[in-house]
């Protein structure tokens, strides 16, 4: 018998069945979680060159940018022939104040972040930003190393406004 047949010849049978397999598909559409990004973390490695006066087009392929380098790693911590994110300095290491990107307000009149002043209300502290890592962005203006800012909520802040600093 036909699945046609058979929902004619039952018809609650069929409109039950239908209405269950909605049912249970809107719960498992709002209930289930669903990631769309997995969690990847891909290898890093850092790796100072020590030729001093080879530009990347003497040993690299200037169409692709890529080069081929030979690194030595612990055994058994690597698999032959996976994929890493090289990092290559381009420059000498510095010391640099870095913030959450999350506590970085970009508005068209620059960007700028919320420090808590003594008086627990906020201070609007223009910035520039410089290199990035992850999370972090390196950012210099009139801020200090142990300055408590905000870093979730202070798109609706205002100057002044009061603030309660709350750990997590």
């Amino acid at each position: 018998m036909t699945l046609t047949r058979l929902a004619l010849s039952n018809p609650v049978a069929a409109v039950v069945a239908v209405l269950l397999v909605l049912l249970f598909g809107t719960i498992a559409l709002v209930e289930l979680p669903v990631q769309m990004i997995p969690s990847v973390v891909i290898p890093r490695i850092t790796i100072e060159t020590p030729w001093r006066a080879a530009a990347p087009e003497d040993f690299g392929d200037r169409e692709s940018q890529l080069f081929e380098t030979r690194v030595d790693v612990h055994a058994g911590s690597w698999i032959v022939g996976e994929s890493v994110r090289l990092d290559v300095p381009t420059a000498k290491p510095k010391q640099a104040l870095a913030v959450p990107r999350d506590a970085l307000i970009l508005r068209s009149e620059g960007a700028f972040v919320y420090r808590v002043g003594v008086d627990q209300t906020a201070e609007r502290v223009p910035v520039t930003t410089g290199a990035g890592d992850g999370d972090l962005i390196e950012v210099e203006g009139d801020l200090a190393a142990d300055d408590t800012i905000v870093v979730r909520g202070g798109e609706r802040l205002l100057e002044g406004q009061p603030v309660m600093v709350t750990e997590g």
